[in-house]
C-alpha cells in the first residue's frame, strides 16, 4: 500500500541531486511491482492513504492503488526543480583541467570523430573557434599575473580594469573573428641573455593574439592528438621529457628492450 511514508520515500529518491527523468520510470516500475505483490498476498486491505482524492481514482481497489500511485509520481515530478545538476564532468580527451563542460564535450566529440574515422577531414571548424565559451576558456588558459605585453603594450590587468571589462573585450574579439576582420598583431621581439654571453630571441604576442591562438589550439588539439601513439611524449599536453624517461625506466625494469 502506498501511503504517506511511501510518498515521502519516493520524494526522497526522486529529489536527490542528479536524478534524471529516466530514474522516475525505474522507481515507478519498482513500486508497481511491490503493489502487485501486496495485492496478490493481502487482497482487500483498506484504501490507500494519499494526497490524491480517492474519488478521482478508479473503483477497483487494485487499479485504484496503482492509479493513485502514478498520480503521486507525477505530482512529485511536477514539484521537483526543473533544473537538474550537470552530469558527471567529462574527462577532457587531452587531459586539460578546468575547462567548461561544454568546451570539454566539444573537444571529446572532435576526438572521437578523429579516432573512429582516421581518414575524415574536418572542413568546418572556424565557427567553433569564435564560440564565446571557447574564447572564455582560451582567456583562462593564457591569463597570467606576471607577463610582458606585446607590441600594443596592453596587459591582462589593463583589460580587466578597463571600463568594458573582460566580457565585453571578448565579445569584441568574437565579432572581429565572426566578421573575418581580425588581423594578428606583430610579435614583439626580445633578446634574452644567456650565461655564455649570447642572446636567445623571444617573441611576445599581444593578448589578442594569445587568446585567438589558444582558441584555435583548443579546437585542433583533440583532432591531432588522436593520431599520436601512446609512446609519444614531445609537445603533448600533460607530458614532458621526464615522463618519457620514467616510461623508459619502467620498461627496462620489466625486462623490455
Amino acid at each position: 500500500m502506498v501511503g504517506d511514508s511511501g510518498h515521502r520515500q519516493i520524494s526522497q529518491e526522486l529529489g536527490r541531486p542528479g536524478v534524471a527523468s529516466r530514474r522516475l520510470g525505474e522507481v515507478v516500475a519498482q513500486r508497481l511491482v511491490g503493489i502487485n505483490n501486496h495485492l496478490a498476498t493481502a487482497p482487500g486491505v483498506g484504501e490507500a492513504h494519499s494526497s490524491v482524492d480517492p474519488g478521482q481514482c478508479l473503483a477497483s481497489e487494485g487499479a485504484s492503488r496503482r492509479m493513485c500511485f502514478i498520480q503521486q509520481c507525477f505530482e512529485i515530478r511536477l514539484t521537483m526543480s526543473t533544473t537538474e545538476e550537470e552530469p558527471d564532468p567529462i574527462v577532457d580527451p587531452c587531459g586539460r583541467i578546468g575547462l567548461a563542460p561544454k568546451v570539454s564535450r566539444l573537444r571529446m566529440k572532435l576526438s572521437q570523430k578523429a579516432k573512429l574515422e582516421p581518414k575524415f577531414r574536418f572542413y568546418a571548424l572556424y565557427d567553433r573557434v569564435y564560440r564565446f565559451d571557447v574564447l572564455q576558456a582560451a582567456w583562462s588558459l593564457v591569463r597570467k599575473s606576471k607577463t610582458s605585453p606585446g607590441v600594443d603594450g596592453v596587459t591582462f590587468l589593463d583589460i580587466e580594469n578597463s571600463d568594458q571589462g573582460v566580457h565585453a573585450w571578448l565579445e569584441e574579439l568574437q565579432e572581429t573573428l565572426r566578421s573575418k576582420s581580425y588581423k594578428p598583431n606583430a610579435v614583439r621581439r626580445v633578446n634574452i641573455p644567456k650565461p655564455d654571453g649570447r642572446t636567445r630571441p623571444l617573441g611576445i604576442p599581444t593578448i589578442r593574439n594569445r587568446v585567438v591562438q589558444m582558441a584555435v589550439m583548443l579546437i585542433l588539439e583533440p583532432i591531432f592528438e588522436a593520431d599520436f601513439l601512446d609512446s609519444s611524449y614531445g609537445f603533448r599536453p600533460g607530458r614532458n621529457a621526464h615522463d618519457a624517461i620514467d616510461s623508459i625506466r619502467t620498461h627496462l625494469g620489466r625486462g623490455k628492450r
